[in-house]
């Protein structure tokens, strides 16, 4: 069993420019699916962060829903169809990957679990401070991911 740590949560802080109230939500998120979390808080669970994921993905489908309505259906770049799966596009760049693959050991890290690491981060910016701190770590992280992908380019 793997255990998130306060010095990793800290980390993982920097990266989204967020810092949480409630920590053990941000160690709940990058904690792998399917290994039990134990707080010092709160009772403990063994679904990883499996709760945090499903509820940012919903997040995700809200929010990409929110703008394409706002916008009048004008977003030719989205396809409303897309708005249910992962959202491989939020990739925070090499090092928030790394870092992730890195909290959760390279034996179980994938793309799709990094992906889901993500959504459970912004689902636990959610549960910590509401949907302004959501909007705050997913609108980071694309700004990020669009450096990283900048990097790439040269």
């Amino acid at each position: 069993m793997s255990t998130v740590t306060s010095a990793e949560v800290q980390v993982c802080e920097n990266f989204i420019d967020y810092h949480f109230k409630d920590p053990s939500l941000l160690q709940e998120a990058l904690q792998p699916a399917g290994t039990p979390v134990r707080y010092s808080t709160r009772p403990h669970h063994d679904e990883g962060n499996k709760r945090l994921v499903d509820l940012g993905r919903k997040l995700h489908a809200f929010l990409t829903s929110k703008c394409f309505f706002e916008s009048g259906g004008m977003m030719p770049d989205l396809d409303p169809g897309q708005f249910e799966g992962p959202a491989e596009e939020l990739a925070a760049g090499d090092e928030f990957m790394e870092f992730i693959v890195e909290v959760q050991g390279d034996e179980r890290s994938t793309g799709r679990t990094i992906i889901e690491t993500q959504q459970a981060i912004f689902a636990a910016a959610w549960c910590d401070g509401g949907f302004d701190a959501y909007v705050k770590v997913f609108a980071s992280t694309l700004q990020r991911a669009g450096e990283a992908e900048a990097r790439k380019m040269r």
